[in-house]
């Protein structure tokens, strides 16, 4: 990763923090522990594409939390808690990396659209979007669970 952050990490925090707390009544806060995430998680990642002609053509954010973490956020959002792995949780994960995405966008720049979010749910994978560099990792703390946003941009050709 280079050493330039795609948003400021204050920024960045700031949206994190108030998307948490605003639309989920949950507590973030930074984490300075870069350890990784064991378990069964959930990645949610969406793109921002520009128009014709935009450098770069697109940016991505990705949210990666464990599966315990997912689960309490979609009961938040249902009237019923959720106990197991369900498209609830998947729309609510996506939900999630959309506001996130959708709060910073505006700080790349203001004229690029959201993708429809895709999620990733499992034990033992890795997540890739080919064309993009991950440029900036941001890890926080919700409770017990290792929570991080991952922002990118297309590579030079």
């Amino acid at each position: 990763m280079t050493e330039s952050p795609l948003i400021e990490r204050e920024l960045i925090r700031g949206i994190v923090e108030e998307v948490f707390r605003v639309m989920l009544k949950l507590k973030v806060e930074p984490a300075v522990e870069a350890d990784e995430a064991s378990g069964t998680r959930v990645t949610a990642t969406v793109t921002l594409s520009g128009p014709p002609g935009s450098v770069p053509a697109c940016y991505g954010f990705a949210l990666e939390i464990p599966e315990v973490l997912a689960f309490k956020i979609a009961s938040l959002l249902s009237p019923t808690p959720i106990l197991a792995w369900s498209s609830l949780v998947e729309d609510a994960c996506g939900e999630v990396v959309n506001l996130l995405a959708g709060n910073a966008k505006g700080h790349l720049t203001a004229n690029y659209w959201l993708s429809v979010p895709t999620v990733v749910h499992g034990k033992d994978y890795q997540w890739s979007m080919p064309k993009l560099e991950v440029r900036q990792v941001e890890r926080f703390r919700c409770g017990d669970s290792l929570v991080k946003v991952y922002l990118g941009e297309e590579r030079a050709s």
